[in-house]
């Protein structure tokens, strides 16, 4: 899902770019895993709901075949008039 090093490298980058003191590369893991969420998720400045979205994928994986295909046709369709 995400390379670590990479990760960790650009942590380094941004801080020696900005001159400030970013979190450490095991807090950034411990807020993924609190909400949920993947480093993606965490750095989409365009998606505004990163806060549901694990928890979403979570309850999703729950469902039948038939349902989840039910679920994601209203989806479609919300986004749609929205």
């Amino acid at each position: 899902m995400y390379d670590e090093k990479l990760f960790a490298q650009r942590i380094e980058q941004l801080r020696l770019e900005k001159n400030v003191s970013l979190p450490s590369l095991s807090l950034f893991f411990y807020i993924y895993d609190y909400f949920q969420i993947s480093p993606k998720d965490f750095f989409d400045i365009d998606q505004n709901n990163f806060y549901y979205t694990g928890e979403l994928i979570k309850e999703i994986q729950k469902l039948t075949g038939p349902q989840a295909q039910h679920l994601l046709a209203v989806i479609k369709d919300i986004n749609r008039s929205s």
